[in-house]
C-alpha cells in the first residue's frame, strides 16, 4: 500500500470548494500512476512496461463531504489479481477521517497489438503480495466506516 498526499496547491481555481467526483477521480489517476511507477522502479523489468496499463473501469464511493481547502491524502494498492489485470483500491483522507472509497479495474495490455496479455510473474508475486497487506492492515477501518471497504474487496458480489 502506497500513501500520495495532495495539497491545495495542486488545484488551481478551486479555493473552498468541495471535492468533486471529477477531482477525485483524477486524485486517483494520478496516484495510481505514482504507484504503479514506484513497482516498476522496483522490479527488474521496469523499462519493459511503460505505458502497458490501461483503465477499463473506476467508481468511487463518497462518505462524506471534504473541501479542496485543505490537504488531503489517497491511500492506494491491489485489491485483486487476475490473469491480465489487477483492481486497484483507494481510500481518500482529510482530517483523519474517511471521506471516499474507490476501485479501478486497469488492463495490462501489450503496447503494440492492444491487445490484453498475461502479467509477468514478478509483478504478479509483487501484487498478491500488495493484496494481502493491504486486506490485513485496514480491517478495522472498514468495520469503523460502514462497512464502505467491504463492499470494495468483496466486489464481485456486488456484481462488479
Amino acid at each position: 500500500m502506497k500513501t500520495f498526499t495532495f495539497a491545495q496547491s495542486d488545484f488551481k481555481d478551486t479555493e473552498g470548494r468541495r471535492l468533486n467526483n471529477t477531482l477525485l477521480s483524477i486524485c486517483f489517476e494520478q496516484a495510481g500512476l505514482r504507484y504503479l511507477a514506484e513497482i516498476n522502479a522496483a522490479l527488474a523489468t521496469a523499462e519493459a512496461r511503460k505505458g502497458m496499463w490501461h483503465a477499463a473501469s473506476m467508481q468511487l464511493d463518497f462518505l462524506s463531504a471534504a473541501r479542496i481547502s485543505q490537504d488531503f491524502y489517497v491511500e492506494v494498492s491491489v485489491l485483486e489479481v487476475q490473469a491480465d489485470s489487477i483492481e486497484l483500491g483507494c481510500r481518500f483522507y482529510q482530517d483523519q477521517k474517511l471521506r471516499a472509497v474507490g476501485k479501478a479495474l486497469l488492463n495490462y495490455v501489450n503496447t503494440q497489438t492492444r491487445n490484453p496479455q498475461p502479467l509477468e510473474d514478478d509483478l504478479r508475486q509483487y501484487f498478491e503480495i500488495e493484496v494481502l497487506r493491504f486486506l490485513r492492515i485496514n480491517e478495522p477501518r472498514s468495520a469503523a466506516h460502514g462497512g464502505g471497504l467491504q463492499l470494495i474487496r468483496n466486489s464481485k458480489l456486488v456484481g462488479n
